[in-house]
């Protein structure tokens, strides 16, 4: 089997590619894929980018695949037409909404990026600016979990508008990550052969402080800062919320 047939094997899927309707090994993947928008050609025989990420919306309409070094191609019709979407960069991961309408990407050396428009445009976020090696997301993108080699998680509740550590995370070689659709449950692996879990259900409040609680009703939600000392800021808010 060719480098293109190994790179095809190990990273896409039959989805991805709908168009290829089994395995094939050497010269037969060349002669059955047909995106030629990827030039996958002379991409792979070159060996100088690799499709690194595959992604997609829940009913599989809405794709997005990442090359690095390279650009993420996106395809609104299942695959029978891929069109670039973000700039040149060393991408290492991208997330699809399971509507297809927004995109998360990470790569070497940059803060994470996002999409709101189906991967049009793209925007950075206020992440760290970090070698971020894998990522995960709700269901609606708008909780993010990325993961930097050889550091911490770092988590965003609001489409990365605002980031944090996550607690409880140590120092890793951080190789894959998955999120449940609410985000509230997440599973991380390392390089290291360990596999990490965090659940952090929803509580209808906080513990009681040195100055009370906070509480709120169905659908509220608030996000809490460290601020040392066994002390948490409450930084962003939505719903109805009661100090007590």
């Amino acid at each position: 089997m060719d480098e293109l047939g190994r790179h095809l094997e190990e990273l896409v899927s039959h989805r991805l590619f709908r168009r290829c309707h089994q395995v094939f090994s050497g010269s037969q993947w060349r002669n059955a894929l047909e995106l030629h928008e990827f030039d996958l050609e002379t991409r792979w025989a070159s060996r100088k980018q690799r499709l690194v990420s595959v992604a997609m919306s829940a009913d599989g309409t809405y794709m997005a695949g990442a090359i690095s070094p390279g650009v993420i191609y996106v395809s609104t019709n299942m695959g029978a037409t891929w069109t670039p979407g973000t700039t040149n960069t060393s991408w290492t991961t991208v997330a699809v909404s399971a509507d297809g309408s927004k995109y998360v990407a990470a790569s070497m050396g940059k803060p994470i990026y996002t999409s709101t428009n189906f991967g049009v445009n793209w925007n950075l976020t206020a992440s760290p600016t970090a070698n971020w090696s894998c990522l995960a997301t709700s269901a609606d993108c708008n909780r993010i979990v990325a993961g930097i080699s050889n550091g911490v998680l770092y988590a965003s509740v609001n489409f990365g508008g605002s980031w944090s550590v996550l607690s409880g995370s140590t120092n890793q070689t951080w190789s894959a990550l998955t999120s449940s659709a609410n985000g509230q449950v997440l599973a991380g692996a390392a390089m290291s052969g360990n596999l990490f879990y965090s659940s952090s259900a929803a509580q209808a409040s906080t513990l009681t402080g040195t100055n009370g609680f906070i509480s709120g009703g169905q659908g509220s939600a608030v996000e809490l800062q460290y601020i040392g000392n066994g002390r948490y800021m409450p930084v962003s808010s939505s719903g109805p919320l009661w100090a007590n």
